[in-house]
């Protein structure tokens, strides 16, 4: 790149305003802790005619308490082996009843 072009852009974008901070949506929720613990979010928004479900563990290593350890590992081998009540792969079950993955 020549000098004078490369001195032309350093000082365009330096002289710039900063972009406005961004406006984010409302959005509403709801918030239920089930007896057992279990948290559930939910937020409605019936713009289009799909139902989407998050699940989070939050288990591992930051969240484990002295004595309670290798959950983390569980919910993996959950996630992506099964177990004795449920063989095979957890993730082909919830596959074969319309889930798909993201990312």
């Amino acid at each position: 790149m020549k000098p004078t072009l490369a001195l032309f852009l350093l000082c365009a974008t330096a002289s710039a305003a900063p972009p406005p901070p961004l406006k984010l949506p409302d959005l509403p929720f709801e918030k239920h802790v089930l007896p057992n613990g279990l948290q559930v979010i939910l937020h409605v928004d019936r713009t289009l005619p799909v139902v989407h479900t998050n699940l989070w563990y939050h288990v591992g290593s930051k969240n484990e308490r002295a004595g309670r350890t290798g959950f983390a590992h569980l919910y993996e081998h959950l996630m992506f082996e099964g177990s004795a009540h449920s063989p095979g792969s957890y993730w082909s079950t919830v596959q074969s009843l319309g889930a798909r993955g993201g990312a």
